[in-house]
């Protein structure tokens, strides 16, 4: 009974967050939520993700050492979801960005979707930042495997580092992926050293926003922020429009 009660739920949450969105004008991003809940991508992004799932499965095999662990290991312990990827690829397709920043690039899963839907988009580039190089190495074979390679950059180091040039480099920005460091006042700091190189109307999408504590507050703060202008919470993953 438990499971139904919470199926019940997230349908109701669901649609009541599409409607809100289409009422207040986000079709775009409706229709990427519908693909978080329960819709499977359309053609071309289906046939990308089952290419890029069947890459997903053969990394999780992979028990070759990476930094001290098993390969398949990190995979399955750092990749994001398969549904949260195809939403976020529907969301760039949806909303028709051309520019896109992602803070931790894990092997590489969700960088080549998002650049699968800079493909079927028409074009555009993702810059992916992580601190590791060998994380960055699996990446990069996986944008080659796939010949995604020409639309993802991948910089390798320290967010301080690395993420100020980054910003600047890909603005205006239309979709921002905060996946890294999750804590309330890393969170926000990454935040706003973004807001001044966003495009009008970009989306921001915050990973594990239940992660702790400090994401909770962190995203209570984002989503009442004055400058956004639509929200929509998708349990772990929420999204922000910046007016």
């Amino acid at each position: 009974m438990a499971a139904v009660a919470k199926k019940v739920r997230n349908a109701l949450h669901r649609a009541g967050t599409e409607i809100r969105l289409r009422r207040a004008g986000h079709g775009d991003m409706a229709r990427a939520v519908a693909v978080a809940y329960r819709a499977r991508p359309t053609p071309p992004l289906a046939v990308w993700s089952d290419r890029i799932e069947a890459e997903r499965a053969r990394l999780h095999a992979d028990r070759s050492d990476l930094a001290g662990e098993p390969l398949g290991v990190v995979a399955r312990r750092d990749s994001t979801s398969m549904r949260r990827c195809q939403s976020m690829a529907a969301l760039v397709v949806a909303t028709g960005a051309r520019s896109v920043v992602e803070m931790g690039t894990a092997v590489g899963i969700s960088s080549a979707y998002l650049a699968a839907a800079l493909e079927t988009g028409g074009g555009g580039r993702v810059i992916t930042l992580d601190l590791s190089p060998d994380r960055h190495a699996v990446a990069r074979d996986l944008y080659e495997r796939l010949g995604l390679e020409a639309r993802v950059e991948a910089r390798t180091g320290h967010f301080a580092a690395t993420l100020d040039e980054a910003l600047a480099d890909a603005a205006p920005i239309d979709v921002l992926f905060v996946d890294g460091h999750h804590q309330h006042e890393p969170t926000l700091q990454y935040y706003e050293q973004a807001r001044p190189h966003l495009a009008p109307g970009a989306v921001v999408i915050f990973d594990d926003i239940r992660w702790s504590d400090g994401m909770r507050k962190a995203w209570a703060e984002v989503r009442q922020a004055p400058q956004t202008a639509a929200v929509a919470d998708l349990g772990a993953t929420g999204w922000v429009r910046v007016a």
